[in-house]
């Protein structure tokens, strides 16, 4: 009896052990979200291997490893090299989440997941002015971002693809007449309320606070042409990434289009520095 019970208590304290020294998903989740923002793509890549080992069965892995070369697009717009490789994990995150519905159709981490790929893969297309295509992919991620949050109604981070989707549809027909036709067959937008889904998610989401912060900064640059909204959310992420080129950059551009040019001069004069220094994407 006493040998059952030593082989009993080691086997406890082994298993003990073993989940102690499991990292959690929330920590290796933000933790290779923060190397994303910071430019350590490959610091990155290690931390959502480790998630794709730990939590095999979990589409978190792939999409944030796709997120990777989403922000490696993000580093140099105008350069279409990463394309392909992107919409090839797009691809793969889609089939994985695919396979988790077929069991079980009301997944949330796989709606969830599935609808946030599309949408980015939709995001790639807008920035690509493949409008047709975005707005289609518009259309299939909304409703499965929709019934995730049906499902899971305090998931904040949802905001964001309700909140990009919103604006989007109700800003760029007026931008692109060309898009107009289309969007007849696809749900309306609602500007205001899209800004303030993208608020909440800037606020208050849980991984999505910093992509939201990003989509607004654009978003009040490009087309509400409102600076100081756009430079509140750039001065956050420039606090909290201050070596993000692409955050650095907006920065000294906004400050330029209010003819802040001390401000402007000192910004982009930092941004040689680190180009210098050579600095991961600068």
């Amino acid at each position: 009896m006493k040998l059952i019970s030593l082989i009993v208590f080691t086997t406890l304290i082994l298993f003990q052990i073993s989940v102690l020294s499991k990292p959690s998903y929330d920590s290796l989740v933000k933790a290779g979200i923060n190397q994303i923002y910071s430019i350590k793509f490959t610091e990155a890549e290690k931390t959502f291997l480790i998630l794709q080992k730990e939590y095999p069965k979990h589409p978190a892995g792939k999409f944030f490893f796709a997120m990777i070369d989403w922000w490696r697009i993000i580093l140099s717009e105008e350069n279409e090299e990463q394309d392909e490789r992107f919409y090839e994990k797009i691809e793969e995150t889609v089939d994985f989440c695919d396979a988790i519905l077929d069991k079980d159709p009301n997944n949330v981490d796989a709606l969830f997941f599935k609808g946030g790929a599309i949408g980015f893969r939709g995001r790639l297309r807008v920035m690509r002015e493949s409008w047709f295509a975005a707005a289609d992919d518009g259309r299939e991620a909304l409703p499965l971002v929709e019934t995730a949050s049906k499902l899971d109604p305090n998931n904040v981070d949802v905001k964001l693809g309700f909140g990009i989707y919103n604006y989007l549809a109700a800003v760029i027909p007026d931008k692109y007449p060309v898009v107009k036709p289309v969007m007849m067959f696809f749900p309306s937008g609602n500007k205001e309320k899209g800004l303030g889904q993208l608020k909440e998610a800037a606020s208050t989401g849980k991984y999505s606070r910093y992509e939201a912060r990003y989509i607004l900064l654009t978003f009040y640059y490009y087309f509400e042409n409102d600076m100081n909204s756009a430079e509140l959310y750039t001065r956050q992420l420039v606090d909290s990434f201050p070596d993000n080129p692409v955050f650095e950059r907006w920065r000294g551009r906004i400050a330029a289009r209010k003819a802040d040019w001390d401000t402007a001069d000192s910004i982009f004069r930092n941004v040689l520095k680190k180009a210098e220094k050579k600095l991961e994407g600068y």
